[in-house]
């Protein structure tokens, strides 16, 4: 809450002494939410008189200083508010996501000769493809050569799509209404990330999705290798989302927004007092000292570095990239000084190699660390729920919720019942909630479904919650329950329909037997060939209204969940 604080106080300072300079339409629009802002006796903002509108224009305004540096100041308020009015909100951030889009399939065209989503082909990966590509051109030097003119000529135009829509994205999903999650805990998009917001966009209204790209354009990533390949799988898996967003939809399902932390990271104050403050407060949980800034936690690491290991060990604070939860200690270090070997440049391992255990284990959580006060901070900002793809981002927020989390739930930051039921629905019993496909999930938000599917969970779940306890475990399991309830009611319509059909079939063939009797009493003429005509067309004809019921009832909402989680629990 202090950088949030900070960062409202600047803008309002800035405001005051004519350094931020708004516009009149922005000033208009923004007038009553200044007037508003109150203040407690020691002088600093009341953050609970601050509107989500004035809280996402600070955040805009210190992101954009950060950016352009304090000479520019004014004019990036006016640039970067100016930027986000409009006549609706939905149109223009569903407009500029698709402009994104657009950006991000030309950009991997640029270097791959294909679009995102032909690149692999059914069997393949993309990193066996990616690799085969590579090969391919180490023997063909003029196709390279046009290919980094291709390529800076893609990364141009989206750079300069980033310039022109500045924070629009990220204001307009402060605007957004309903049920919103923000993506966190990895600066990348992976396939774990997808299926993170693929199984939340059946409950969720809007699912925010920091920048992946952006991030390789925001700042001299010097320490990071094969920047371009991971950039180009980035785009690869958030790619699989565009049908989502080039959809007309009621709601906007997702938004895209820069998030701008590597660069806030090295500008921004009240970003390195929050990342340091987060820092200071779990490192002296785990070792059960206090520290006044981050060069005692250092300083306390090199004089006694069994100590802190111990500690780090013992709260589990420790966890390699890659890694898993549980792992011991000098297993992961050995780990992650692998992984920088895979991931980073030789500038950053030549300095890793003259690190002890102890500066290993600290750098890696505090790279750990940082996503969680972003992800923290976007939450804050946006008016949403933190969204973690895998497992360990849920635990380190965890680290970080026991040792900062309860203050923000107090301020109505961070809502229990909304991190509960977006983690419960993450679990990998669930996993099948992110295998319904694009087109079906398209479908079925066009339909309005996920308001069907979050009202009958909803249901469910309040009657389960009379009877158990509200802890985490009973969370996860009353979820398990209601959506087995939710698959099982579909089955037993499902069956409730073939039944009919199977005694109305059964109703046309007896009848059938018996026309077919009476055409053989001798005082009646033999019409057995016709009633026999007559009848199989009716039980074709039945048949046929039998698999068009069916067919209407998969496409339902229950009907897509049920053939997803027969799919994922068959193979």
């Amino acid at each position: 809450m202090a950088v949030l604080r900070s960062r409202i106080e600047r803008f309002l300072d800035d405001l005051r002494t004519g350094k931020a300079v708004l516009v009149e339409e922005v000033r208009r629009d923004l007038a009553p939410h200044l007037d508003a802002v109150s203040y407690s006796e020691d002088g600093r903002v009341d953050l609970s008189s601050c509107s989500q509108h004035l809280r996402a224009v600070a955040r805009a305004y210190s992101s954009a200083a950060s950016h352009l540096g304090p000479d520019d100041s004014a004019s990036a308020a006016s640039a970067e508010t100016t930027s986000s009015v409009a006549t609706s909100e939905k149109h223009q951030v569903a407009d500029l996501n698709r402009q994104l889009f657009a950006h991000f399939a030309e950009v991997f065209r640029s270097f791959t000769g294909s679009l995102p989503n032909d690149f692999v082909p059914p069997g393949s990966s993309f990193g066996r493809e990616i690799n085969r590509l590579g090969e391919h051109l180490r023997g063909h030097r003029r196709q390279l050569d046009n290919i980094r003119v291709a390529a800076q000529e893609a990364q141009f135009a989206l750079r300069e799509h980033y310039k022109a829509s500045g924070n629009s994205r990220l204001e307009a999903g402060v605007s957004l209404p309903g049920q919103k999650l923000v993506l966190g805990g990895a600066q990348g998009f992976s396939g774990s990330s997808l299926n993170a917001v693929r199984s939340m966009l059946l409950y969720a209204d809007t699912i925010l999705i920091p920048d992946p790209v952006h991030r390789w354009m925001e700042t001299d990533l010097e320490l990071e290798a094969f920047s371009q390949v991971r950039m180009l799988q980035d785009i690869y898996h958030i790619s699989k989302l565009r049908p989502l967003v080039d959809a007309d939809l009621p709601a906007v399902p997702l938004v895209v927004f820069p998030s701008w932390e590597k660069l806030m990271e090295e500008s921004d104050q009240a970003t390195r007092e929050g990342i340091e403050r987060l820092a200071l407060q779990v490192f002296g949980r785990a070792v059960n000292s206090h520290f006044d800034d981050i060069e005692e936690v250092t300083s306390y690491l090199r004089s006694s570095p069994v100590k802190f290991l111990e500690g780090v060990a013992s709260s589990q604070l420790f966890i390699p990239m890659g890694g898993k939860i549980g792992e011991d200690l000098p297993t992961g270090i050995a780990n992650q000084r692998q992984e920088w070997v895979r991931l980073r440049s030789k500038k950053f391992l030549e300095a890793a190699n003259e690190w002890s255990d102890a500066e290993v284990a600290f750098l890696t959580i505090m790279e750990r660390l940082s996503p969680q006060f972003h992800v923290i901070d976007n939450a804050q900002t946006i008016n949403a729920s933190p969204l973690f793809a895998l497992p360990v981002h849920w635990h380190y927020f965890d680290v970080c919720y026991q040792a900062s989390g309860a203050a923000l739930e107090e301020e109505g930051i961070l809502s229990a019942n909304t991190l509960k039921m977006s983690r419960a629905l993450s679990e990998k019993e669930h996993s099948w909630l992110a295998k319904v496909p694009i087109p079906d999930l398209v479908r079925l938000r066009a339909d309005m479904a996920n308001l069907d599917f979050r009202r009958s969970l909803g249901s469910i779940l309040s009657e389960l919650e009379q009877s158990t306890q509200g802890n985490l475990d009973s969370t996860l399991s009353r979820v398990t329950i209601a959506l087995e309830k939710l698959l099982n009611d579909h089955g037993r319509e499902v069956r409730r329909l073939d039944e009919a059909y199977r005694r109305r079939h059964a109703k046309t063939v007896t009848a059938f037997v018996v026309s077919l009797g009476a055409a053989f009493l001798p005082f009646l003429p033999p019409a057995s060939s016709m009633v026999t005509v007559a009848v199989a067309a009716k039980v074709a004809a039945d048949v046929v209204e039998q698999k068009v019921h069916r067919r209407q009832m998969s496409r339902t909402l229950m009907g897509a969940l049920a053939a997803s989680a027969r799919s994922t629990r068959n193979s």
